[in-house]
């Protein structure tokens, strides 16, 4: 805000100053607007650039990426991959469950109890080796064999 106190000989060369003076205000605002503006936008554009260069980056890691693993989609390969031990895990545990009840119920030399026990076995087998296709360490679990002999 700028407030003039004009003084001419006559009142309307006052006027008429006054109004040239509040037109070239106007101008000079203008212009600085404008620049303001284009500096806005070349800051945008910038920013614009950057975020484009990144996101061209981030494409091109992704497809090294699915090129080195071979996949299509990460996500749903781990996903495949944590169902996949998930069952295998539910198998296992149905197995201890049934192998308990052998133990509990026949003869230590019962055929079964060795037929349940390589079936545990190989499901934990099967749980590591997924787990280390994925890159997850296996988790450490006391041997069934020695929970349930020790039940019994």
């Amino acid at each position: 805000m700028i407030d003039l106190r004009i003084l001419a000989f006559d009142p309307v060369d006052a006027q008429t100053i006054a109004n040239a003076i509040l037109e070239e205000g106007g101008i000079l605002i203008n212009r600085l607007n404008d620049i303001a503006r284009e500096d806005a936008l070349r800051y945008a554009r910038d920013e614009l650039d950057r975020a484009q260069d990144r996101l061209r980056e981030a494409r091109q890691e992704v497809t090294e990426f699915r090129n080195r693993y071979q996949l299509v989609d990460p996500v749903a390969d781990v996903q495949s991959q944590i169902g996949v031990v998930t069952s295998l895990q539910q198998q296992l545990a149905e197995q201890l469950v049934g192998l308990g009840l052998l133990q509990a119920n026949a003869q230590p030399e019962d055929p079964r109890i060795g037929q349940a026990e390589l079936r545990i076995q190989v499901i934990r087998d099967q749980i590591e080796a997924e787990r280390q296709s994925s890159g997850r360490p296996a988790a450490r679990r006391p041997c069934p064999m020695s929970w349930a002999s020790s039940r019994s």
